[in-house]
């Protein structure tokens, strides 16, 4: 996503307040002063910026027409600079901008803590039924390269090896839902 050289941390910091605990961006009173900045402080001012799209991130406006993520806003505000990478939310709920709940990851570090899919039927990720061998296969993807962790009779133990290889594999990116 784009970053226009005039939205800095300052900009930022003058426009919204952040509740850390919350997760909440707030509009700031303007200090302008004109006609227009009183009728914007009193319809705005003190409220929760931002909407949630139809994916559940929320969306933010700037300068009338920049639209960009809240958390990628929350880290320009916090940090001073905006993030490197993209923004992770550790526990996978895309409107939870809590502070302690953002991180910087890798496109891979992200994808490696998304949930399971709703299609999933085996309760876990990377678990699957192997019909014609009548087995659970378990096969985990780290760097470009897949790896086969084997069959189980028991789906409760090809879950127990792909939460053991996905902590080892993956790190605090692992997602064991």
């Amino acid at each position: 996503m784009a970053k226009p050289a005039h939205i800095t941390a300052e900009y930022v910091r003058s426009r919204f307040d952040y509740d850390p605990l919350t997760g909440e961006l707030r509009w700031r009173a303007l200090e302008r002063g004109s006609f227009f900045d009183a009728r914007w402080n009193g319809r705005y001012a003190g409220t929760v910026a931002g909407h949630r799209n139809k994916v559940g991130y929320v969306v933010i406006t700037l300068n009338k027409q920049f639209k960009t993520l809240a958390h990628r806003v929350i880290w320009l505000h916090v940090h001073g600079a905006w993030p490197t990478r993209l923004i992770d939310h550790k526990d996978g709920v895309r409107w939870n901008n809590r502070l302690d709940n953002l991180r910087e990851a890798t496109t891979a570090q992200n994808g490696w803590n998304q949930a399971k899919r709703k299609r999933n039927t085996s309760g876990s990720k990377c678990v699957f039924w192997d019909k014609s061998r009548r087995r659970w296969q378990v096969m985990i993807m780290a760097n470009c390269v897949l790896h086969n962790l084997g069959r189980f009779r028991s789906r409760v133990d090809a879950i127990a090896a792909y939460q053991e290889a996905a902590l080892r594999i993956h790190g605090e990116f692992a997602n064991l839902d």
